[in-house]
């Protein structure tokens, strides 16, 4: 593949002479958008659907989660393989991993689920697992798409336990993406699998939603160019920085990154404190190193530094603030209030949530127009709308999607806005 660029965007393209100064800075990771010339095919798939259809499901939510898989299934090709497990407090096997030469039967058989008992989400997402392993390739993606609208209450329940389950089998080269529905199962639990299973987090509370992350979900792995990403931040001499951002971290104490997608750009908000410069001259702030897996396996390794001149006071006008820098600093503020907001939901203190969702709301309304602006101020409008239903489960789900959308750098691509 092309390499991903690293691009530094600080708020202003200087910093102070003989002042300690606060330094905003967006590092964007821009992988090489697709070439509708290229006719490259992508690698093959090896899917595992493991499907919650406990009694919770009811109510038509196991019917519309059937069908958006179905319509899955529909697009996938001969040279994919699919398995389907259905889980409650026992766990089957539906459909065992197999080539993707008849999908009316593969349908058929998702088309079969009916809901029942409870949930034993890790036996699911272990069969789903197991599925995937015994025709594992290196050459393919190998995910298990797990899909719950409850809390692990059967078997394994610990969220740590699954999450680092999740991580050493992404590290075998099988991830896991996630799709929470409603408002009640654990977003922690599943947002901690994906993370270290490195693959993707969705939150579904609408009909539609269920089509739409399916085919967000299918067209990420039609676009993947890198696995296994991570960014490592190594200040210069004497700066402080600090990684807005909340992301998940790999043993070497790296950021785990999402996916590389052709085309997909992920973004990064870091503040720093850097010491007075005693000349003008450039001074060194970072030094970042990003690490990919190929599509063939093998790791890759980009290296870029940030430096800044100094310039006098008087200079220092001579160097605007960038207005998309403001506004990806001010979304990651709004980001973490939505977090906060978020916790204080778990912890039953509405009043509190509302606060800071209100709060947020303040922010937001006072950045410059944009379309990000109209976005952000949209999706809040959606949590005050729970709010004002009394609904306070779906406005702490909603919140912590959000934040996280934000957090992973992924926030435009996966919103699910359309939806609503």
């Amino acid at each position: 593949m092309n390499q991903p660029e690293i691009q530094f965007l600080p708020l202003r393209g200087a910093i102070p002479l003989s002042e300690t100064s606060e330094l905003d800075l967006v590092v964007r990771i821009v992988p090489p958008a697709p070439d509708p010339d290229a006719q490259k095919d992508r690698p093959a798939l090896n899917l595992a659907l493991a499907l919650d259809r406990s009694s919770s499901m009811s109510g038509g939510a196991l019917e519309l989660a059937r069908e958006a898989a179905c319509n899955l299934v529909a697009q996938l090709q001969p040279r994919d393989r699919v398995s389907v497990v259905a889980f409650d407090n026992e766990v089957e096997c539906l459909v065992p991993s197999a080539r993707v030469d008849d999908i009316p039967a593969i349908q058929r058989a998702l088309r079969s689920l009916e809901p029942r008992g409870s949930t034993a989400l890790h036996a699911g997402w272990a069969e789903g697992a197991l599925q995937v392993a015994s025709h594992f390739d290196p050459q393919a993606t190998n995910r298990v798409l797990l899909l719950t609208d409850g809390m692990a209450n059967v078997g394994e329940c610990h969220p740590a336990v699954l999450a680092e389950e999740a991580g050493k089998l992404a590290a075998k080269g099988i991830s896991t993406s996630t799709m929470g529905v409603g408002g009640h199962y654990h977003e922690e639990l599943l947002n901690a699998m994906s993370q270290r299973g490195d693959g993707n987090f969705f939150h579904i509370e609408g009909p539609a939603q269920f089509e739409t992350f399916f085919e967000l979900e299918l067209e990420g792995l039609n676009l993947l160019e890198g696995r296994r990403v991570s960014l490592g931040i190594k200040p210069a001499r004497g700066v402080k920085a600090w990684v807005c951002n909340r992301l998940e971290r790999t043993s070497f104490g790296n950021f785990m990154l999402p996916n590389l997608l052709r085309g997909v750009p992920t973004e990064l908000v870091i503040k720093a404190r850097v010491p007075a410069p005693a000349s003008e001259q450039e001074t060194p702030i970072l030094n970042i190193r990003l690490a990919w897996d190929t599509l063939e396996g093998e790791r890759q390794v980009l290296r870029e530094s940030l430096a800044l001149p100094a310039v006098s006071r008087g200079r220092l006008n001579e160097f605007p603030t960038d207005p998309q820098v403001f506004q990806s600093a001010t979304l990651m503020e709004i980001a973490r209030l939505k977090r906060k907001a978020a916790e204080n939901l778990r912890r039953g203190d509405g009043n509190r949530a509302q606060g800071y969702v209100q709060r947020a709301r303040d922010l937001a309304g006072r950045m410059p127009d944009s379309p990000a602006r109209d976005a952000e101020l949209l999706d809040l409008e959606h949590i005050a709308f729970h709010f004002a239903r009394g609904d306070r489960h779906s406005a702490q789900k909603a919140a912590y999607f959000q934040q996280d959308l934000r957090s992973r750098g992924r926030s435009d691509r996966f919103s699910g806005r359309e939806s609503r």
